[in-house]
């Protein structure tokens, strides 16, 4: 939550028009271990993204927020990927 403060300290002395979050879960998932900790994690999780949606409120500005994926890609499947963003384009 420190991190949301130092950037509202950040906006208010300049104009900003996107904030983007990159891994929000990472932030959480390193400081608890196993199931039993899953509600407080989730608690905290909520705060943080409430704290997000104010932030965005004050300051006026758009919020991205990606999520850790892991993922193969074959080689294959890269190419017909690429083939297929190519042919929308």
């Amino acid at each position: 939550m420190e991190l949301l403060k130092t950037a509202a300290a950040i906006m208010s002395q300049d104009r900003y028009v996107l904030m983007v979050v990159d891994s929000a879960t990472a932030l959480f998932r390193t400081d608890f271990q196993g199931r039993g900790e899953l509600s407080e994690r989730q608690m905290q999780l909520a705060q943080f993204l409430r704290q997000l949606t104010r932030l965005a409120e004050e300051f006026g500005i758009a919020v991205f927020v990606t999520n850790q994926v892991g993922l193969f890609i074959s080689i294959k499947s890269a190419h017909m990927a690429y083939d297929l963003l190519c042919s929308l384009i």
